[in-house]
């Protein structure tokens, strides 16, 4: 059966620089995600994985539901977007609280390090590409007061 996961897709409100977190122990960054519990809904989902892997809190009026999104054969991705003024989050005040075992029983960070990564370069880091051309693509170069509805019409029916 395949999950879902939920993550937000985060850049700057000028869209010069999109928000990255390093996955502990691999080479790819990637944007903050994780599993929906039961009974939660995927925006629930996406603004809690969003503060336990870098302790950055969003509402739900600051987020733009963008849909499901294929992403592997076991996995789909419920992504959301949102504009933050990027001087208003400094990596080297993020945390991540969320924690798994490694290789050798230590418990670790799932993500362990922060950083605002320059669009479009940022997306050669991340395992996203695929999603994040999509949604992303157009909506750099939009007016903030049109970048919802590019987005809205970008996600998938």
């Amino acid at each position: 059966m395949k999950t879902i996961s939920a993550g937000v897709i985060l850049f700057d409100s000028k869209k010069s620089v999109l928000f990255l977190a390093h996955v502990t122990g691999q080479r790819h960054w990637d944007i903050p995600k994780g599993g929906i519990d039961v009974d939660e809904r995927a925006i629930e989902a996406a603004i809690r994985e969003l503060r336990e892997e870098t302790g950055i809190s969003l509402t739900p009026s600051q987020l733009v539901d963008l849909g499901e999104f294929k992403y592997n054969p076991k996995k789909d991705l419920h992504l959301f977007f949102s504009e933050i003024d990027s001087s208003t989050i400094l990596c080297e005040h993020c945390v991540c609280t969320s924690f798994f075992e490694n290789k050798i029983h230590q418990q670790v960070p799932e993500v362990d390090s922060f950083e605002w990564k320059p669009y479009p370069g940022a997306l050669t880091a991340t395992t996203l590409n695929v999603p994040l051309n999509l949604l992303t693509i157009n909506v750099v170069n939009a007016s903030p007061s049109t970048s919802s509805a590019i987005i809205r019409s970008l996600a998938p029916d």
